[in-house]
């Protein structure tokens, strides 16, 4: 650890000096220029390709015929390509500090307004809360303001925010337990409201054939007034004939229509605002029931997702399980490990200090021994020669160690002729892609 910082004073140090010559040079007009790539620290070449440019902008940028970077290079492959040679003054590193200011115009913008270095912390900072950090990054280094202790200082900060995203993983992994367990709920939850679809359609269907039937009675009921109200009208014609009793039965029996037809209007009213009730609770789990569907399509499409993760992975675990040992001078003795690494010694430097355990089950499982060094975090670099001499291969994921001890680490290898093994990532996959390619 105290070596990787000596490292990173050294290269403050001499980006200083080359800063100090720089403005002996070219006076006052220089300093008032943003800087080109080439003229950054060389140290800072890594981070500023790595956090910059996403892989979208690699492949673009590789298809350019000016980086002369083959067809079917690894996304680490175009990465060491452009941050390799950014000290020279080449075509090839105009056009990608073109790219780059075209690429963060927004942020260049926002730092220019910046008069001092402590303006240009405080936006850098308030940049990095806020998840834009890309931009920010190479406005400051290029920004003509800009001092080595200030680019030190927002290279320690971008270095440390690329840990934190290694952080989230785990919480990655249980969100995704968590979104499983919601589908599960949701889809009964959908099941649940389409019954009761289903019911309350068919309810809805009784009760307007039953207001259907109601209304068929209340035109009945008002015809029979109508001939109730002609009749009402002979009879007091016909009272002067003495049909006064006929007139008093007829009133009892219009009074009694009229209570029923009363009656009925009630009864009449009580269904329609029934109906009311169940079209409202109707449209409400049709709303439901289509949000629902929109959450529990979202759901599915990350399971299928990590479900084309977790088969990847099994694809890789069933292949490497598959060995052939026939072509083994062991494969008849006792000491035939069955195994596709046959006893041979792999050296894993870096990775995430949690997952070690995992690493060592997966190499012991395809009949391996493992090694282990953090690559300079907490183990001393000056181990690595004698774990190297008793190692038959080297495995590194250069997402997991820092570039520095990556090529320290290949130098060693060809030094004591051992195979060297580069990794894409730390994950469980990419180790077991790697044990397939060890000879």
């Amino acid at each position: 650890m105290e070596e990787l910082i000596a490292v990173d004073q050294s290269a403050v140090e001499k980006g200083r000096n080359v800063e100090m010559a720089d403005l002996a040079q070219n006076g006052r007009k220089a300093a008032a220029t943003r800087r080109k790539i080439w003229q950054i620290n060389h140290s800072y070449h890594c981070s500023v390709v790595g956090i910059c440019l996403n892989r979208a902008d690699l492949r673009l940028l590789a298809r350019k015929k000016i980086y002369r970077i083959k067809a079917g290079e690894s996304d680490y492959e175009i990465h060491r390509a452009l941050s390799g040679d950014g000290d020279e003054r080449s075509a090839a590193n105009r056009q990608l500090s073109k790219y780059l200011d075209s690429r963060h115009v927004a942020a260049i913008h926002r730092y220019a307004r910046c008069a001092s270095g402590e303006e240009i912390l405080a936006l850098w900072r308030q940049d990095c809360a806020d998840g834009d950090v890309a931009g920010a990054y190479w406005a400051v280094l290029t920004h003509p303001t800009t001092s080595a202790e200030i680019a030190a200082t927002v290279y320690g900060e971008g270095h440390m925010l690329s840990f934190d995203a290694f952080a989230a993983s785990k919480k990655n992994t249980e969100a995704a337990a968590r979104v499983q367990e919601e589908n599960r709920k949701l889809c009964e939850e959908v099941e649940t409201l389409r019954e009761q679809a289903k019911t309350n359609k068919g309810a809805r269907t009784l009760l307007q054939e039953r207001l259907r039937r109601e209304g068929d009675r209340i035109d009945m009921l008002s015809l029979r007034l109508e001939e109730i109200a002609a009749l009402k009208n002979r009879l007091t014609a016909r009272l002067s004939d003495g049909a006064a009793d006929e007139l008093t039965t007829l009133k009892t029996q219009a009074s009694e229509r009229m209570r029923e037809i009363q009656s009925l209007r009630q009864r009449l009213e009580g269904r329609e605002q029934k109906m009311a009730e169940l079209e409202r609770r109707l449209q409400a789990s049709e709303r439901m029931r289509i949000d629902t569907l929109a959450r529990q399509e979202v759901v599915e499409r990350e399971q299928a997702e990590l479900r084309q993760e977790l088969a990847m992975l099994e694809q890789f675990v069933a292949a490497q399980n598959k060995t052939d040992c026939d072509d083994c001078p062991d494969s008849q003795r006792e000491s035939c490990r069955e195994r596709g690494l046959c006893g041979k010694t792999v050296l894993y430097v870096g990775g995430r200090a949690n997952m070690i355990p995992h690493y060592r089950h997966l190499v012991e499982k395809h009949g391996g021994a493992f090694l282990h060094h953090d690559g300079g975090l907490e183990n001393s670099r000056q181990l690595l020669p004698k774990l190297l001499c008793g190692a038959d291969a080297v495995l590194c994921p250069v997402d997991c160690v820092s570039h520095d001890a990556c090529r320290s680490v290949k130098k060693m290898c060809k030094q004591y002729r051992k195979q060297f093994v580069p990794m894409r990532s730390s994950g469980l996959s990419s180790l077991v892609r790697s044990l397939d390619a060890i000879q």
